[in-house]
């Protein structure tokens, strides 16, 4: 992940929505072997690790456990759909494993009062917008 889209996330107040279907590893372990180690605070790219809180009580299920139809079941992957939402919660640097760890919560229908307040913004390269307005944003 670029660094500047990073650091906007860390900036930014707010929920951000995904606009594009993605797929996560819930395997920690299996995660950081794809990472680069070798990566420094100022470079370009960066290793990004999302941890993500999800509500699994939620009658809405914008996600599937695809773990049974994959190719590799031992990574334990979910799918999540197009426009999801997640509340940021926290990103941090960790200059020992050279790592940023971001962490989301999984919002629910209930947890957008009020949208037409909400400023979109693109970032960087990804189709990733985020909303701005924190106080219009709630569990």
């Amino acid at each position: 992940m670029l660094r500047r889209e990073i650091e906007d996330i860390g900036e930014r107040a707010g929920s951000l929505i995904v606009n594009r279907y993605f797929s996560i590893i819930r395997n920690r372990s299996l995660v950081m072997i794809f990472l680069n180690p070798s990566l420094e605070p100022y470079d370009q790219y960066q290793s990004v690790l999302f941890e993500i809180e999800i509500n699994t009580r939620c009658k809405c299920r914008p996600y599937a456990d695809i773990s049974y139809l994959s190719q590799y079941p031992d990574e334990s992957k979910i799918l999540f759909t197009i426009g999801i939402q997640f509340r940021i919660i926290d990103s941090t640097y960790d200059y020992h494993k050279k790592l940023w760890t971001v962490k989301l919560k999984l919002m629910t229908d209930k947890g957008i009062k009020n949208e037409k307040y909400f400023e979109k913004r693109n970032i960087g390269s990804s189709s990733q917008t985020f909303l701005s307005r924190e106080a219009s944003v709630s569990d």
